[in-house]
């Protein structure tokens, strides 16, 4: 019953160690390829002609994965 593949005490159905017994974490979700998806967002949303124009600003860009693929793999001017 349910697509959880433990098996289970139906007894804690509902219950908080029912949630916990596994571990309580949910499935993370993976962000491997984060920047190079935005990266090739922004190139198709505003154009290369339009982010070539100016200097791109990565706002809260933290590693600075995005900009460098900007600078790296697109020749754009941009600052994290």
């Amino acid at each position: 019953a349910g697509s959880c593949t433990f098996s289970h005490d139906e007894n804690l159905r509902g219950t908080a160690e029912a949630t916990t017994c596994c571990g309580g974490r949910r499935n993370r979700v993976r962000n491997d390829f984060r920047a190079g998806s935005f990266r090739n967002w922004l190139s198709q949303m505003f154009g290369l002609d339009l982010l070539k124009s100016g200097v791109v600003m990565d706002v809260a860009g933290g590693k600075g994965a995005l900009s460098w693929e900007l600078c790296n793999l697109m020749s754009l001017r941009s600052v994290v």
